[in-house]
């Protein structure tokens, strides 16, 4: 499966609808699946990858209670989506909630982050202070996944 890479600026339309940009609807497939259980960011996963990623996690939480009160809850957080025919979706009322959205802005600017096996929706502003400081910690975080990439190949 091709990663998804890059950022892109995209407008939040009146509509509350979003166009998912050409380069990544290829990869994304029109059945998504959108979590929602981060605060100021939504989680973008095509359906087929998702539903390897459940099986997984259901074989997990079937063995520690802890495990499956978390598959619960992320469960409850998710959506299932499609695209139309332009490549846009229409974030529900839930999504702008966990976004901040605010829907009588004429214009807001939200950004798609590639993230690998998925993709991120942020509110522009929001993305940039969390690169911001992503950049600035940068070398420590380097560090430590160095060292546990270090003590995996052990």
């Amino acid at each position: 499966m091709e990663e998804f890479v890059g950022e892109y600026s995209v407008n939040f339309s009146a509509k509350n609808r979003i166009l998912i940009p050409a380069p990544l609807r290829g990869k994304l497939g029109t059945n998504l699946i959108v979590s929602t259980h981060n605060e100021n960011w939504l989680e973008i996963y095509p359906l087929n990858y998702w539903k390897k990623f459940g099986l997984h996690l259901s074989k997990l939480s079937s063995l520690r209670s802890d495990l499956k009160d978390y598959y619960r809850l992320l469960y409850s957080q998710l959506l299932l989506v499609e695209l139309d025919q332009q490549g846009r979706f229409i974030l529900t009322e839930k999504m702008i909630a966990n976004l901040n959205l605010d829907v009588e802005s004429s214009l807001l600017k939200l950004t798609i982050v590639g993230v690998g096996e998925y993709i991120e929706i942020w509110q522009s502003e929001k993305w940039e202070i969390k690169k911001e400081f992503l950049e600035k910690n940068l070398p420590g975080i380097s560090e430590r996944l160095a060292f546990m990439l270090e003590q995996n190949n052990k």
